[in-house]
């Protein structure tokens, strides 16, 4: 059995998808096959993923599809995989070289079920930003911080047979699928652990969905994406964390995507349901952890003080 079964989503992405997959041709010493899972690409991204599956076969295994969007397309890659280990890359995303055996190296020693890691944001060859999988106010990734963590499925490896286990789909076709996932991850993998070396490059694109320069109504779907993760934990013991997830990005992230379009009507379908489901956020242990300022801004937004809120975003930069 492969060590690795790495799932690359691609859809209409020729303009990087080579540095992507020239990304895992840099990677030594890995016990792995790597399905691409062509979602109906109308450029010429399928031509050059026939390209790399001609030259190396023993590698990559092609699977076309009509399109189904990006959680579908994770879904049906996951089905065909072989490996003792799962991950995920995004098309337009690329790998620092040769990290992945390092990875599974440490994965294997320290007998992990999920390995969360760094990554860059990348701007370009001149500028990519160092970000940290364990937020910087804890000391360890355990479940619970894993919870308030970045919920991106592409920073993680996890065991197939747990993921395998959760029985946790991706949604097709709505945004932000990683939030309605990846929390669940944590009710089948008893040893999370955090690997302090960003491993992958995480393209900032104008075009991208968190950094469209014209407002989408599909951004409304932040709620569909949490609402499944606040019902999947329903009487579970992590009910703090998810409503700090809750709180994190249906008013504090959220903001910055509506506010920028001054969609105040839309944001607030987003704070109505945090206060739906945790009437008494405010009281959170880890929301009021939390720097005065940051505490201002939510309760800011909560009351409508909209104007304020974009005034403190201006002033703090």
């Amino acid at each position: 059995m492969k060590k690795l079964s790495l799932v690359i989503p691609v859809y209409n992405v020729e303009a990087y998808l080579r540095e992507c997959l020239d990304s895992v041709l840099s990677q030594k010493n890995v016990e792995m096959e790597v399905i691409l899972v062509n979602d109906g690409s109308t450029d010429g991204s399928k031509l050059i993923l026939e390209e790399y599956v001609s030259k190396y076969p023993e590698l990559f295994i092609l699977v076309d599809k009509q399109n189904g969007g990006l959680g579908d397309a994770r879904n049906c890659g996951a089905a065909k995989a072989q490996g003792e280990y799962l991950a995920f890359l995004d098309s337009d995303d690329f790998y620092e070289p040769d990290v992945l055996s390092k990875l599974i190296e440490f994965a294997d020693v320290q007998q992990a079920d999920l390995v969360n890691f760094d990554y860059y944001e990348y701007y370009s060859e001149d500028h990519k930003e160092k970000r940290g999988a364990l937020p910087k106010e804890f000391d360890a990734m355990t479940s619970k911080t894993y919870l308030l963590a970045n919920p991106c499925a592409w920073n993680k490896l996890i065991k197939r047979s747990c993921y395998e286990a959760n029985q946790t789909m991706f949604p097709a076709r709505i945004w932000y699928e990683d939030i309605a996932t990846t929390p669940a991850y944590v009710k089948v993998c008893k040893h999370i652990i955090h690997y302090p070396k960003p491993l992958v490059n995480y393209r900032q694109r104008t075009d991208s969905i968190t950094s469209k320069s014209t407002f989408s109504v599909r951004t409304l779907e932040i709620i569909q994406a949490m609402q499944r993760t606040i019902d999947a934990f329903q009487d579970s013991v992590y009910l703090t964390e998810i409503e700090y997830l809750s709180i994190y990005q249906l008013c504090y992230i959220a903001s910055y995507r509506f506010l920028a379009f001054n969609k105040y009507t839309e944001f607030k379908e987003c704070l109505n349901t945090l206060k739906s489901n945790f009437p008494n956020w405010q009281h959170n242990a880890y929301y009021q952890a939390k720097p005065f300022a940051f505490r201002l801004y939510c309760e800011s937004l909560m009351k409508g003080h909209f104007t304020f809120a974009k005034l403190l975003i201006k002033l703090r930069g």
